[in-house]
């Protein structure tokens, strides 16, 4: 036999246990359902509390005080509902829905009070066992409403928080012994307040708590409780979806539509709530593509265009429950990719074409009109040849676009360098070109790209730098190092940052295209571009070639990267 010592003292030890967990949180909360959580373990230290009082006071008090159980219970209940719906964020109180819920509790409290008319408590029979002081209360009409309240709302948070443990399989094991410790007590609660379980001789729920301790602490520490909730994933996923430029889709199994999100009901003209449920063609129309010929575009009836692509849903098992649709609005792109392509060919063939008329029109004028100048003829050839220099490397540059298949093969860079070199010479008579080879030069690249950067390379350090042009060649492990180097200012500043920053303006451009042909031609080869300038030894450029692609490279984007005032490097990185 428990003596009844024993029984307040393991009261007082559930109490203190709440009122600890109480206190953690309100100094550590961070997560939704922190403030509910407080709330919760509060009013359960005071409820077990309260009964110790009933216990120990003079039994003409323990009716009294069982009353006042049943109306805290009411209370109890709301702060549980609270936690669990801002918990596993499938749902929300707001202050007006709180205050609704908690206008039954505040309306208890007279009448339970008060009692007029035996319609809380019709009787109550008060009695000592085991040194304790018992009551135990006949229900009036308001009296069962009280319990049926308690329990409603207790039971709603153990369906919610069970069916998001079978649904959402997140934070299952926090989930799990949230689950334990509320059955426990909410078990225990409803035999007692059956009768199917009678008092030992306090009113056993409390006991309970221990095994709610017990789990709740597992929750709490183990599994962060405060810190990761269910409710923010789910809230910042919902957040994620409705601010996307992107139209979603959510299809079930049937292709029915489970939600869409703001940009999907734009591209469909439609509300969300309005086609949940709704086959996903009878919103979409016919002109949609077929949900097995995905990915695919089509156009809309107001000329736009869309591309949809398809990613499949399943459950925990692996099954597949249903299909998310990207539907991404294309329209402007699609013009702009037909307006460069337009241009394109027009610089390809229309003005190359002309120009070429130019510039043997020059020609024909300085040997057939004696009195023609050479001064009058050479600004037109010469700007003609410029001109077709240019749409020769536009013509380059969109053989590096995105989209096209890299070829690479084994080269070696020696041989290769000294064919650039040779033609460097050839259109560059009067500067001193010359190349240094160290180590071993083999790499595999693509060789028609790497002849493209060193002569734009090349050519750029004989316009801006000076007559005397040094190239070499290193081998540094995993990477071949080609140096430019001159004894002149180099590229100008201007030009670098164009490229650097990947915009140009009217107030900061490039002076032609080439350095972009040699931006995008390193990104090509997987390689690295710097500039390094001193006004004492001139200017280099280094690009470092990979002397093996990796296998499986992944492409991040170009990264910037300033060393001091003087020394600038762009280029990308690879991860594996």
């Amino acid at each position: 036999m428990i003596p009844a010592w024993g029984y307040v003292l393991a009261l007082l030890c559930s109490a203190g246990i709440a009122g600890a967990f109480a206190v953690y949180a309100a100094a550590h909360r961070r997560e939704a359902g922190g403030d509910w959580f407080i709330a919760l373990m509060a009013l359960q230290s005071a409820w077990t509390l309260l009964v110790v009082v009933g216990a120990v006071l003079p039994v003409e008090y323990a009716a009294t005080i069982e009353t006042g159980l049943l109306w805290l219970g009411s209370v109890v209940a709301v702060a549980w509902l609270g936690f669990i719906l801002a918990y596993t964020g499938l749902g929300t109180l707001s202050r007006a829905r709180v205050a609704g819920l908690l206008a039954f509790p505040a309306a208890s409290l007279p009448v339970l009070g008060v009692n007029p008319g035996g319609v809380a408590v019709r009787d109550a029979t008060a009695y000592t066992d085991h040194g304790l002081a018992v009551a135990e209360l006949t229900m009036g009409p308001w009296g069962y409403a009280t319990l049926a309240f308690i329990f409603a709302l207790l039971l709603a948070g153990l369906v919610v928080l069970a069916w998001h443990f079978l649904s959402s399989g997140v934070e299952m094991g926090q989930t799990l012994a949230l689950l334990v410790g509320a059955s426990a007590c909410i078990g225990t609660g409803l035999l007692v307040g059956l009768g199917v379980l009678s008092k030992i001789p306090v009113n056993p729920t409390p006991f309970a708590f221990p095994i709610t301790a017990l789990a709740f602490g597992r929750a709490l520490f183990s599994h962060e409780l405060l810190s990761v909730a269910p409710a923010t994933r789910r809230i910042g996923e919902r957040s994620a979806l409705d601010d996307l430029d992107d139209g979603v889709v959510v299809l079930n199994a049937a292709d029915e539509i489970v939600r869409i999100n703001p940009a999907a009901e734009a591209v469909f003209d439609c509300a969300d709530r309005e086609v949940r449920g709704v086959p996903l063609r009878d919103v979409v129309g016919e002109a949609f593509p077929e949900l097995a010929e995905l990915p695919a575009s089509y156009s809309t009836g107001d000329r736009r265009r869309i591309d949809v692509s398809s990613s499949p849903v399943t459950d925990d098992f692996g099954r597949p429950i249903g299909r998310t649709l990207l539907c991404r609005d294309v329209t402007t792109v699609e013009q702009h990719r037909q307006r460069l392509q337009v241009l394109q060919r027009l610089l390809r063939h229309n003005i190359r074409n002309e120009l070429n008329v130019v510039d043997g029109q020059a020609q024909l004028l300085e040997r057939e009109v004696a009195d023609v100048t050479e001064r009058r003829i050479s600004p037109i050839r010469e700007s003609a040849r410029d001109l077709l220099s240019i749409a020769d490397k536009m013509r380059r540059i969109e053989e590096l676009a995105p989209g096209t298949d890299p070829d690479p093969v084994e080269a070696d860079l020696e041989a290769v360098l000294e064919a650039v070199v040779e033609t460097a010479r050839v259109d560059n008579p009067g500067a001193d070109i010359s190349l240094t080879v160290r180590g071993d030069a083999q790499v595999r690249t693509e060789p028609d790209v790497l002849e493209d950067v060193v002569v734009e390379l090349i050519g750029n350090a004989v316009e801006h730098g000076g007559d005397v042009v040094r190239v070499g060649v290193a081998d540094r492990g995993d990477r071949v190092e080609i140096t430019i180097r001159d004894d002149g200012c180099g590229i100008p500043e201007q030009d670098r940052q164009a490229v650097l920053e990947g915009t140009e303006t009217a107030l900061r451009h490039t002076s032609g295209v080439g350095l972009w042909l040699v931006k995008w031609g390193a990104r090509r080869l997987d390689a690295t571009l710097s500039f390094e300038c001193d006004e004492a030894d001139g200017t280099a450029v280094i690009l470092r070639v990979p002397a093996e692609r990796p296998a499986g490279a992944d492409r991040s984007a170009v990264e910037t990267v300033r060393d001091d005032g003087s020394n600038v490097a762009i280029g990308e990185q690879f991860r594996n």
